[in-house]
């Protein structure tokens, strides 16, 4: 009688399908448009598709990939061994005769749900990955409100102080008539070109801080600097601020904190998970056996299983009990540091909000005006140059000021995007 083995053997895995990123997707998308909306003068290809092609994102992005290829392996059922064996071959009696053949297939058994729980651990990781894009989403987004801005005010900077400077040239160029004609003193002459120097610098100095904030926001915005907008008022934008109880109730669902919950989840499922596995999987084993010198088969069946004396697991269990309780603290700590941070970027640009409407309103003017009187007041030979000097260099520290707010403002509100996602703060 002739006797056939036919294994069969039965690979169980899960699909290798890319995570469906479609909602990671229309969030970036959302976020995106609302951090820098169409009327900011940048095209949409560049706000839309350089922004979420960004080198940045696209490495949190492949982490979340990466995830779910751990996912995809840990939930693999361990491949079959098959094991042959001969024994007494080509022994006295030459070739197959008095010889034993046995072959035998081995498969490693997944119970008590460790697979599952396996499964559901990496999707937590997955989730904690999912945060960290966000969070860096937020942090890019942030980056370019705050570049974006800085080069609009270096653009208004630079041109309130080429007005400053032509009105300084020309007063300057009248003294200097004077002077030659001996109507005036040289020395007057001489104060005002001082006071002319030093408006010039101011100005190359802005100019230079116009072409560095220019190339950063090109920068982000993977573009060149024939992209960016060309800011035509003078005026800063309205911004909303908006008010601290708001702010509070978005802590929460900040993104840093959210994958620390994540985490905390996948520590837990970690330790349920653990727990289960102080028994291992047991190993079935079915096989047959060939004696060719009896003519006679056997089949084979049994059972392997490790036996938990010495090892359950019980250093792991301890190591995630420590992890649980860090990560606790870590929320809390968080929570405190976050409130804190969210609570001075907050108080810095409702300051910076009150300040430059001051400004805007009454310093600004109030120079201007003190300007022109003691300039007219020197022509009719009222005051001397020296009033005319300081109001002229009043004139410009506050108008340096002025802009410097502008800019302790922006930061502050880049801030707070920053930690709450520029989407999430409407009136």
């Amino acid at each position: 009688m002739k006797y056939r083995f036919i294994i069969c053997i039965f690979l169980i895995g899960c699909s290798t399908i890319a995570p469906d990123l479609r909602e990671m997707d229309a969030m970036t998308t959302s976020f995106i448009s609302k951090a820098v909306p169409g009327d900011s003068g940048i095209d949409g290809d560049t706000r839309q598709n350089s922004l979420a092609s960004h080198p940045r994102l696209q490495a949190m992005r492949q982490e979340i990939l990466s995830v779910h290829g751990k996912r995809i392996q840990e939930t693999l059922w361990a491949n079959p061994r098959i094991e042959t064996e001969w024994e007494n071959l080509a022994g006295d009696k030459g070739g197959l005769h008095g010889s034993e053949f046995t072959i035998s297939l081995s498969q490693e058994i997944p119970l008590n749900g460790v697979l599952t729980w396996k499964e559901q651990t990496i999707r937590k990781e997955e989730e904690e990955a999912q945060w960290r894009y966000q969070e860096e989403l937020f942090s890019l987004l942030s980056d370019v409100y705050l570049a974006y801005h800085l080069a609009m005010l270096e653009e208004y900077r630079d041109r309130s102080l080429r007005k400053l400077v032509d009105i300084a040239t020309n007063f300057a160029e009248k003294l200097k008539e004077g002077a030659n004609l001996g109507k005036i003193p040289k020395s007057d002459f001489l104060k005002a070109e001082v006071s002319l120097v030093n408006a010039k610098i101011k100005l190359n100095q802005a100019e230079t801080n116009k072409s560095i904030a220019k190339q950063r926001l090109a920068s982000l915005l993977l573009c060149d600097e024939s992209k960016l907008p060309v800011w035509k008022e003078s005026d800063l934008p309205e911004v909303y601020t908006p008010s601290w109880a708001q702010l509070q109730s978005m802590i929460q669902e900040m993104p840093s904190l959210k994958k620390l919950e994540s985490a905390q989840s996948r520590i837990a499922m970690q330790k349920s998970q653990v727990q289960r596995e102080r028994w291992p999987n047991p190993e079935v084993t079915v096989g047959g056996r060939r004696n060719y010198e009896e003519n006679q088969n056997t089949l084979l069946l049994g059972i392997g299983l490790s036996l938990p004396v010495w090892n359950r697991n019980q250093g792991s269990i301890y190591e995630l009990d420590a992890l649980l309780e860090k990560n606790i603290q870590e929320q809390k700590n968080a929570k405190l540091e976050l409130e804190k941070e969210l609570f001075a970027s907050h108080k810095k640009a409702v300051s910076s909000k009150e300040n430059l409407e001051k400004y805007r309103l009454k310093a600004l003017p109030a120079v201007e005006e003190a300007f022109q009187m003691s300039r007219q007041g020197y022509e009719e030979g009222k005051v001397s140059i020296l009033e005319v000097i300081l109001a002229q260099q009043a004139q410009l520290e506050i108008q340096l000021e002025y802009w410097q707010e502008a800019e302790n403002f922006y930061t502050a509100m880049s801030s707070i995007f920053r930690l709450v996602g520029p989407g999430k703060i409407h009136k």
